[in-house]
């Protein structure tokens, strides 16, 4: 029980974070999202951690991320996840 709270408190820790960051334009909070993000995260989830973030923003983001090659598309369609590209580095 008390690792459920505390995975839990890192979790919102996290996010007030991120949204709390000053200084990132909406972009740049969707790159560190991901960049921070251990394994594979989709467009769904990236909008739930970002509500004031529209949905527009967050494709925008993920084409610029993708043709820098930031990120790696995985999937397509409803399936569709992406991965930070730690060879890029």
């Amino acid at each position: 029980m008390l690792g459920v709270i505390v995975a839990a408190y890192r979790e919102f820790s996290s996010r007030v974070q991120l949204l709390t960051t000053s200084g990132l334009s909406k972009g740049d909070r969707v790159r560190e999202l991901i960049k921070t993000h251990i394994g594979k995260i989709t467009k769904s989830e990236i909008m739930a951690q970002c509500p004031d973030i529209s949905q527009v923003t967050v494709q925008r983001a993920l084409a610029n991320l993708l043709s820098s090659g930031d990120i790696i598309k995985i999937g397509g369609g409803r399936y569709t996840s992406y991965v930070w590209n730690g060879d890029k580095q």
